[in-house]
């Protein structure tokens, strides 16, 4: 939608989940004048709490670190991206807003071209669970601090159009992971229950008819060893955080959501809940193994759900 001011063009657009406002200048190029985070990515953002340096893993066009930095709500950002299509794009975007001295990119799979202590933050957002529980258990090495206090990264480490070389504190390593699996969040939750992380706050947000939860997780455990050795050592859980085995019905919806009560996450379950009866009611009299197994692991995920909506009530 575009309205005229004066001599200018005015209007707003949606592109891959960010809300653009551009100017158009007498038919001219169109420029980017304001950039907003979709619902979706604002929510995403609202969980970082670390101020030095975020790793944005599949950062796609590196709109989250880009707004983050703009805020100064962070120091500095890697973009990684494991296809060079999208690194070229968030190269350009990180560029067009004059933040290529602050926010470098990085061609990765995973977390793989990051270093042991060189983030503070990690986001991983907008992947199916699978592929976001691969993407931790392969880097989880990557969490821990450096053993060095400070590491100098060279050029030969970097993107050819990041920073050439720097001097960075690389020893408290990883104090939080920002997670919003797409798909499959129990295994993302399982995988952070059984691997030394605490979930300490949850959202869930509902935008274009679909939901979207996510976690803020910290160590449980974190790497001390006063004189330079990795060892382990428990870390206080914080009133707020859920840490020990959850229940499968914490792992499907959300510990801390449940125990908030969250109401984004009540309007999900009775979403849940309609079409679980929508399912079984397709499935009823129809012959076959396959269909009875079905309607059975769908009466099972409704026996979930009752008892959630019966935890959260009106």
């Amino acid at each position: 939608m575009w309205l005229w001011y004066g001599n200018n063009l005015f209007g707003h657009h949606v592109r891959n989940g960010i809300y653009v406002v551009a100017e158009r200048f007498d038919a001219g190029a169109e420029r980017e004048i304001h950039m907003q985070l979709s619902k979706r990515l604002r929510a995403v953002a609202a969980l970082i709490t670390a101020d030095g340096t975020l790793a944005d893993i599949g950062t796609d066009h590196a709109y989250l670190p880009i707004c983050l930095t703009k805020e100064k709500r962070i120091a500095h950002a890697i973009a990684m991206d494991v296809n060079p299509g999208p690194l070229k794009r968030a190269r350009a975007h990180i560029a067009q807003y004059g933040l290529g001295d602050v926010i470098e990119t990085r061609l990765s799979d995973g977390l793989a071209a990051l270093m042991p202590g060189e983030a503070d933050s990690v986001v991983i957002a907008g992947m199916g669970g699978a592929l976001m529980t691969r993407i931790l258990e392969e880097g989880k090495e990557k969490f821990r601090r450096s053993e060095n206090e400070e590491v100098l990264l060279d050029e030969t480490d970097r993107d050819k159009d990041s920073r050439s070389s720097e001097s960075r504190d690389m020893s408290r390593g990883v104090r939080e992971l920002i997670l919003q699996p797409q798909s499959e969040i129990w295994l993302v939750r399982g995988w952070l229950d059984q691997s030394g992380w605490e979930i300490v706050r949850e959202d869930m947000v509902c935008e274009d008819g679909k939901y979207y939860p996510m976690m803020r997780a910290e160590r449980v455990q974190e790497i001390l060893g006063d004189d330079g050795s990795s060892e382990t050592k428990e870390k206080k859980t914080q009133a707020n955080s859920v840490s020990g085995k959850m229940s499968e019905m914490e792992l499907r919806f959300g510990p801390v959501l449940l125990r908030e009560r969250h109401p984004v996450l009540r309007e999900f379950l009775l979403h849940e809940r309609e079409l679980d009866h929508h399912i079984l009611a397709s499935l009823n009299g129809q012959p076959g193994e396959a269909a009875v197994a079905r309607a059975e692991e769908v009466r099972r995920e409704l026996r979930l759900v009752e008892e959630a909506l019966r935890r959260i009530p009106v």
